[in-house]
């Protein structure tokens, strides 16, 4: 079984245990990341180990739609993974942030803000939950 039939499954063990590259570099045939794959899922104990593991998957846009997984989760009104990604969000903001002033740079711009990214059709997340009445996200 791969990364990406894992993720559809909820397979949790295999994300703690899958080596990095593995994790990162899996796409399904619309380019989603195992995360977002997750994230249609349901699967919040396997996006929080994702998320851990691989922030950098938290900014992965696809193509040609330019969807995050916080664009998914904001569509389906799972509160809890939309939660769990904004914190994971600024956590990895504020650790890039904190990795640019030790190594002695300037103040880095931060990287534009996870929640006002907007798809091609130019809709953020917001405009996501709002088009599948899921207002509570």
């Amino acid at each position: 079984m791969d990364a990406i039939d894992c993720a559809r499954k909820g397979d949790l063990e295999f994300f703690k245990k899958a080596p990095l590259d593995v994790l990162l570099d899996a796409r399904d045939g619309e380019d989603d990341s195992i995360l977002s794959i997750a994230v249609k899922g349901y699967y919040l104990e396997c996006c929080e180990v994702i998320c851990r593991s691989c922030p950098s998957l938290l900014y992965h846009q696809t193509r040609p739609y330019g969807y995050t997984p916080l664009h998914h989760a904001a569509y389906r009104g799972n509160i809890e993974i939309v939660k769990l990604i904004i914190s994971a969000c600024f956590k990895a903001d504020l650790e890039y942030q904190e990795d640019i002033e030790r190594q002695g740079g300037d103040k880095a711009h931060p990287r534009k803000t996870l929640t006002l990214r907007d798809t091609d059709y130019g809709e953020n997340a917001m405009h996501k939950s709002t088009h599948n009445n899921q207002l509570g996200a």
